[in-house]
């Protein structure tokens, strides 16, 4: 079957059923309206949905409708007589298991934004962590490993300056708690400590400012790193901006239950972080093919970089949604980099989100200095 693209950059299917309805919920949101307007501009019909609808400003094509999420009657009869729900609404640690039960109670397929696991399961398609990170990021891994025949070793950096809305920032904070996993690497196929520390105030291309750096590695990344059976893996996340690292350093424990007061706070930081300068992201994957006796190694890099997070994760909703209508994923509970193609669809992905792809292979002859010795490359650090 051929695909082809929109105008809004999404890869559309012909085999995708335009006569059937998408409802979206979270629609006056940031992710939910750019989700919106991506489907709809893709020909296909939208039924949104927000609790104050009437301030939405949303094409006059589509259906609008006032829905409160904790409202299990309003949301089955808004979920009913559609082809797929797509949850956007924030933060997912509320929304995520009401709406999987309404859709579920309906025969509706579901596409999660959030990453919060659901308790709900059916014969019905269900695609969750459809975002930029967990989602795109996981993805790029995929990308990266794909461009060898076997991989060793995988290193990530995940970082940028944004803001948030506040059920975005529940999410990010309730996220890092989840995972626990500062300060960790992947070793043997199993979370081990991070033989790097900290790095402050550190050069690090493809950064275009000096940043911090920490080991991180998140349970998304080990879910992959276990899938592509990869043995070893270091993983960072990067700090361009002091206030949003020394927030989360002052939480400690607390992150894994935030407080209205700690997602404000987190709000007020990310603004301190971008005062007078633009969002952006950047994701990088590298891995590494087996060493053989004369340390020659395949190193595939791929880099992306984002001016928003925002709309690379309605990017990365409206192509998994595109990819259930289009019969793409099989019925049952998935993550989206696990059914979206690490080629074709990341790059309409970051294309919509007005992104960019760096891509390179290099051999290179590891030595004493290598990461395969010491935890972190010199001159990426």
């Amino acid at each position: 079957m051929t695909d082809v693209r929109d105008e809004s950059g999404i890869r559309v299917s012909p085999g995708i059923p335009r006569h059937m309805t998408v409802a979206v919920l979270g629609a006056t949101g940031a992710v939910g309206r750019e989700v919106c307007g991506a489907l709809s501009r893709a020909g296909l019909p939208v039924r949104a949905a927000a609790r104050s609808i009437g301030t939405a400003d949303l094409p006059a094509c589509i259906e609008a409708r006032p829905v409160d999420i904790a409202d299990p009657c309003a949301l089955q009869a808004f979920c009913a007589g559609s082809r797929l729900v797509v949850n956007c609404a924030a933060p997912s640690s509320r929304t995520s298991e009401p709406v999987a039960l309404a859709a579920a109670r309906c025969g509706v397929d579901l596409v999660d934004a959030g990453d919060h696991d659901v308790s709900v399961r059916g014969a019905a398609v269900v695609v969750r962590a459809a975002g930029m990170a967990p989602g795109l990021s996981e993805l790029l891994v995929r990308r990266a490993a794909s461009g060898l025949g076997a991989v060793a070793r995988v290193v990530t950096h995940l970082g940028g300056l944004d803001r948030f809305a506040a059920g975005g920032a529940a999410d990010y904070l309730a996220g890092i708690g989840r995972d626990s996993g500062a300060g960790l690497a992947w070793r043997c196929g199993a979370s081990a400590p991070s033989p790097s520390g900290v790095h402050r105030a550190v050069d690090l291309p493809p950064f275009r400012e000096r940043v911090d750096v920490h080991p991180f590695l998140s349970a998304d990344l080990v879910r992959t790193l276990r899938a592509l059976g990869i043995p070893e893996a270091d993983a960072y996340a990067v700090f361009p901006g002091e206030a949003v690292r020394s927030l989360l350093s002052r939480l400690g424990a607390r992150i894994t239950d935030p407080r209205p007061e700690d997602v404000a706070a987190l709000l007020r930081a990310a603004e301190l972080d971008l005062a007078g300068r633009r969002p952006y992201h950047v994701l990088r994957a590298e891995a590494r093919s087996p060493a053989g006796e004369s340390r020659n190694t395949l190193r595939h890099t791929v880099v992306v970089r984002i001016p928003s997070a925002t709309v690379a994760t309605a990017a990365t909703v409206a192509q998994t949604a595109a990819a259930v209508l289009a019969g793409r994923v099989p019925p049952g509970c998935h993550h989206a980099s696990d059914v979206l193609d690490p080629h074709t669809d990341l790059d309409a992905a970051v294309a919509h989100a007005g992104g960019t792809i760096w891509e390179s292979t290099e051999q290179i002859t590891l030595d004493d200095t290598d990461p395969d010795a010491d935890a972190v490359e010199e001159g990426m650090l």
